[in-house]
C-alpha cells in the first residue's frame, strides 16, 4: 500500500530549502504526528515530544548518501526548523521548535489539497473557522520565526554564556530573523576567539579576560555599545560584517586589558 505524507505550504515555498531538505522536514513533521500520541516519546525535561529519525533511515528514504543526510539535518537545525539533542548511549532526539505551541498543531493538520483551515487548525482563533489561508499561514510563519528566535536566544545565554540583556538587544536588531541573530552571535564569538588568540602571544592565561562570566567590564561595554556598532555597520560600512568583527575585536581587547590592570 502506498504511503503519503503532507507537505505544508510554508515548507513548499521556503526558498531557503532545497527539495531534499523540504522532504526531510515533511518526513520529520509527519513522524511527529505519531510521537505526540505516545508517552515514550515525551521528554519531561523539555516538556515536548520528540522524533527519532536516524541518518541511515533518512538517507534511505530520500535516496541520498549518509553524508548528504547529515548535511540536511544540520541545515534544518541551523535554520531553527528542528532542534537536535544528543542523548548519551541513545539515538539523537529531534524536536520541533513549535511542537508545544498551537502553531504546530495547525501545521500538522493543514490540508494542502483544499488549503482551508479545518476544525483542528482553529486553536489560534478560539475555535472559530476561517477561510483566509494566507492570513493563517502568515500567523503560523510568525510563530515559527518567533519560537526559533527564542530557542536560539536561550541557547546563547545558557550554552554561550552571553548576558541576557545582550541577547535581548541582538534579538531586537535581528528584526525577527533567526539567521540574522545567528550571524550577530557568530561574529561576537569569532571576534572574542581571535582577540583571545592574539592576546595569548603576549600574556599567559589569555582565556580568562575574554570570558563573559568573568570579565564584567567586557559584558557591560558590549551591552552599552552593541546598538551603535550594529547601526553604524549597516549605515556606514561597505562590509557590515567586517565592520562589526573589527569593532568587536577592538572592544574585547580594550576590556581585556582593563581587566588585567584591575586584577594585577
Amino acid at each position: 500500500m502506498a504511503q503519503f505524507i503532507q507537505m505544508d505550504m510554508q515548507i513548499l515555498h521556503n526558498s531557503a530549502l532545497n527539495s531534499d531538505e523540504k522532504i526531510a522536514l515533511a518526513l520529520i513533521m509527519d513522524r511527529m504526528k505519531s510521537s505526540v500520541q505516545r508517552s515514550e516519546f515525551f521528554d519531561k525535561q523539555h516538556q515536548a515530544h520528540y522524533v527519532i529519525y536516524s541518518v541511515a533511515e533518512l538517507a534511505q528514504n530520500l535516496g541520498v548518501g549518509s553524508n548528504t543526510a547529515v548535511k540536511i539535518l544540520k541545515k534544518l537545525a541551523q535554520l531553527g526548523l528542528i532542534i537536535k539533542q544528543r542523548v548519551f548511549s541513545h539515538a539523537t532526539r529531534i524536536f520541533l521548535p513549535t511542537e508545544k505551541s498551537e502553531s504546530t498543531q495547525m501545521l500538522h493538520s493543514t490540508t494542502t489539497k483544499s488549503q482551508k483551515v479545518t476544525s483542528n487548525q482553529s486553536t489560534l482563533n478560539q475555535n472559530k473557522y476561517t477561510d483566509d489561508t494566507n492570513d493563517t499561514q502568515a500567523t503560523v510563519a510568525e510563530h515559527i520565526k518567533s519560537d526559533a528566535l527564542t530557542v536560539l536566544g536561550q541557547g546563547l545565554i545558557r550554552k554561550g554564556g552571553m548576558p541576557s540583556r545582550l541577547v535581548d538587544i541582538l534579538k531586537v536588531y535581528a528584526f525577527g530573523s533567526r539567521e540574522k541573530l545567528y550571524t550577530y552571535a557568530s561574529l561576537i564569538f569569532k571576534a572574542k576567539h581571535w582577540a583571545s588568540k592574539r592576546a595569548s602571544a603576549y600574556i599567559d592565561n589569555a582565556y580568562s579576560p575574554f570570558r563573559f562570566e568573568l570579565n564584567t567590564l567586557m559584558t557591560t561595554a558590549l551591552v552599552h555599545n552593541i546598538k551603535t556598532i550594529i547601526i553604524n555597520a549597516h549605515k556606514k560600512a561597505h562590509n557590515p560584517n567586517g565592520y562589526m568583527m573589527s569593532s568587536f575585536m577592538r572592544l574585547f581587547e580594550e576590556q581585556a586589558n582593563a581587566y588585567l590592570v584591575n586584577n594585577a
